[in-house]
């Protein structure tokens, strides 16, 4: 009995004797984190260890929140260190995808940046399509850091339910889909939104056009049968970028009865390659508004803007 007795006590002994011997599992503390963040970029984007003065500085300006994660980001990627390296285009998207992205460069959204850069865009441009991006959120999220904004583009509080959108289910939650795409990539762009009334689904396709933007009435109209033919993941980012060509309308009405049409729709292309190349659009879909972009002069891109009537 004493035998059976000592056996049913070590049951119990031996498993509270093990908690006392073995380590406690201690998480990484936020200072850990925000090491790890700060380190990443002089591992990725300077390519060396870190010092420690130059460390603990950033170190310090994270916690006491006089920096956001995109703040760190455009001080080493326009620090004299990283400029001295003068690098080719390539080679410095190559490091915007690793060290913003934490991943390899996408082939579609790889050789829209680099079109970009070799048009002439700056890297100051490249560095706020980043930095304002859904992955850069997310990876800053991952180290417990605010990730901020860049460029002068903060977050913005419009709502979408202060918008129209009148439509079939499907039409709305693809709007709803587009229009936070929007405002996660580019909100300089949803902002223009408070210029709108509301959105409408519309058949359109008679006129050969796939939205229009009613200045009179301050509503956007959609057809969704141009967009049929695609996935899901494509006809948000198309309905996107096709979103953001018809907000520079609004944003612009003013000068709509000023300016010839080919200068009017210019600044709607030109706004719509921007938003295409910063949302990942189809790389199809980018070339095909650079195409439409370079040949604005031509008559039969923008003649449907005479004729259309509501």
């Amino acid at each position: 009995m004493k035998k059976h007795l000592f056996k049913i006590l070590l049951l119990f002994l031996i498993p509270l004797l093990l908690n006392f011997s073995m380590p406690l599992n201690i998480s990484a503390s936020p200072d850990t984190d925000v090491e790890a963040f700060v380190s990443r970029f002089y591992n990725l984007c300077l390519e060396r260890e870190p010092d420690t003065a130059g460390l603990n500085n950033w170190i310090g300006q994270l916690e006491s929140g006089k920096l956001s994660g995109s703040g760190v980001a455009e001080a080493f990627i326009f620090s004299k260190e990283f400029q001295s390296k003068n690098i080719s285009n390539r080679h410095f998207l190559n490091i915007m995808y690793r060290a913003f992205f934490n991943r390899a460069p996408d082939t579609e959204g790889y050789l829209g940046w680099l079109s970009q850069l070799e048009n002439g865009k700056s890297r100051k441009f490249v560095l706020e399509g980043f930095v304002n991006s859904i992955e850069f959120r997310d990876l800053c999220t991952s180290y417990g850091i605010e990730a901020g904004s860049n460029g002068g583009i903060s977050p913005t509080a419009i709502d979408i339910k202060d918008v129209n959108i009148s439509g079939s289910d499907t039409f709305n939650s693809l709007i709803g889909h587009a229009l936070s795409l929007l405002n996660n990539y580019h909100s300089a762009v949803y902002k223009q939104l408070s210029a709108v009334e509301g959105i409408y689904e519309k058949s359109l396709s008679h006129y050969n056009a796939s939205a229009l933007a009613d200045l009179d009435r301050e509503i956007i109209q959609l057809d969704l049968n141009a967009f049929s033919d695609y996935g899901d993941d494509e006809k948000v980012k198309i309905i996107a970028a096709t979103l953001s060509h018809e907000l520079n309308h609004m944003a612009n009405k003013e000068l709509s009865d000023s300016m010839p049409v080919a200068e009017y729709e210019r600044l709607a292309l030109e706004q719509e390659l921007e938003t295409s190349i910063r949302i990942g659009a189809p790389q199809w879909y980018i070339d095909y508004v650079s195409y439409t972009l370079k040949n604005i002069l031509n008559p039969s891109f923008w003649w449907w803007h005479f004729s259309f009537s509501n």
